[in-house]
């Protein structure tokens, strides 16, 4: 397998935002604090603009919206139920306290054409006494 190439970085001033560019790629990415989506919603199309200026892609394979939240919580044990409607289910014949984990489920739309992933994960913790979800 060849390694992928290099990723331009292009970043905001404050490092808030940054674009990422390589052959057949633009990743446009908002870090905290998140603005609303009218203030992002420009940002994707001036990058998007300024990529098919100088790239001049023949066309599209992908677009991806995604949104990465990570959650901290402080509480353990911690009931994934307790805050989330989409949480990995383990059957009381498994041991209950786990440690991480990660589940992923597809929703097909529009004919297949268009899908919506949930993905829930656990992180590796900063801190013993912190859980993060994302």
């Amino acid at each position: 397998m060849e390694p992928a190439p290099p990723r331009i970085q292009f970043h905001k001033k404050d490092k808030t935002a940054l674009i990422q560019i390589a052959p057949d790629l633009l990743v446009i990415n908002q870090l905290k604090p998140y603005p609303s989506w009218n203030k992002f919603k420009p940002v994707i199309l001036k990058g998007f603009q300024i990529y098919t200026e100088v790239a001049n892609p023949k066309g599209l394979r992908r677009i991806g919206l995604r949104y990465i939240n990570i959650i901290e919580f402080d509480k353990t044990p911690l009931e994934l139920k307790d805050y989330f409607y989409y949480y990995p289910f383990i059957p009381d014949t498994l041991p209950q306290p786990h440690d991480s984990f990660l589940t992923r489920i597809e929703f097909p739309y529009e004919k297949g054409k268009e899908r919506l992933i949930i993905t829930l994960a656990s992180l590796i913790p900063k801190t013993p006494e912190i859980v993060y979800i994302a």
